[in-house]
């Protein structure tokens, strides 16, 4: 289905277009702008069948993709699917993701932690389009009605952490499936606020204090992420889009009893942009080795191999 959030760049006239030529969906157009969050909420709890994908309408689905990930669904039954997405400018039609030098691959894992890990050592649950969620499995865990979840841009994660806390069986896919669009994602909100008070608000909201996963998932936030912090504080490429003033002040009351704040954070966002490059490196290349590191002792296997 496709939820159009009163747009006005000409997408009712394009989901029509579709719909009389045949293509099969529901498109549903809001009388008025809901908000993000709001329109993901209504995207959900509109949803039919066993699995939920709300996907984004700035990314792309790579060549081949929705048969591969239905190959993967008819062998066996997963709480959450993750997909680590490919990039891709975002301007003009270029789209397509780069030749893989590595062959596509998957994990599986019954471990919240490991599955967190996974992710976080390529991106995060709160891009949306990258995760496939069990509903049923879901709405087990989760009230019924996400009103009061709604917030600003990350009401996902009301569903997806009790998924992932009560995981049975996750699958993390390494393969260029998802394209997320480098000038489209950077746009639209505060990072500080939505990558600080949000984030820690939603596990707050999702996991008990004492939870294993809520710990893995601000320290992985902390430190996995160092390049995100760079790229924010130096080469903001929408500047007119992201604000990030005095981020210190905002982090501060979040982060500031976690000395992997002051450990990786911190440094980046005071000092001088040489330094901060010298300082975030060795957090960039931790990044990958665990990539690697997670990757090799986590059970995979090829997509396609019939494993």
């Amino acid at each position: 289905m496709v939820s159009d959030n009163a747009s006005t760049d000409g997408t009712k006239e394009v989901a029509e277009d579709f719909l009389r030529r045949g293509m099969v969906f529901r498109y549903v157009r809001n009388e008025v702008n809901v908000g993000g969050d709001e329109n993901l909420r209504r995207c959900y709890t509109m949803a039919r069948g066993r699995y939920t994908w709300v996907f984004g309408d700035d990314d792309v689905l790579g060549p081949g993709a929705l048969r591969k990930i239905l190959s993967l669904l008819e062998n066996s039954e997963y709480d959450l699917l993750f997909f680590a997405a490919y990039h891709f400018p975002g301007l003009g039609t270029e789209f397509l993701p780069k030749r893989r030098l590595r062959p596509d691959v998957y994990n599986v894992t019954q471990s919240p932690i490991r599955f967190a890990n996974l992710v976080d050592t390529h991106s995060d649950f709160m891009f949306i389009s990258s995760v496939i969620v069990d509903r049923e499995r879901a709405n087990s865990l989760i009230p019924l009605d996400l009103t009061g979840c709604v917030t600003d841009n990350i009401i996902q994660l009301s569903w997806i952490l009790p998924v992932l806390e009560n995981l049975r069986k996750g699958m993390f896919v390494d393969a260029q499936l998802v394209g997320q669009g480098t000038y489209n994602a950077m746009g639209g909100f505060n990072a500080t606020h939505y990558y600080g008070q949000r984030f820690v608000k939603a596990l707050e909201g999702a996991l008990e204090p004492a939870s294993p996963l809520r710990k893995t998932l601000i320290n992985n936030h902390l430190t996995m992420w160092a390049f995100v912090w760079l790229e924010w504080r130096w080469h903001n490429i929408s500047r007119e889009k992201i604000e990030v003033t005095d981020p210190h002040r905002t982090l501060l009351p979040i982060y500031g009893g976690n000395p992997l704040y002051w450990a990786c954070v911190y440094p980046i966002i005071v000092l001088p942009e040489l330094l901060a490059k010298l300082w975030a490196f060795p957090w960039l290349v931790r990044r990958k080795l665990l990539r690697f590191l997670y990757q090799t002792i986590t059970p995979s296997a090829r997509i396609g191999s019939g494993r």
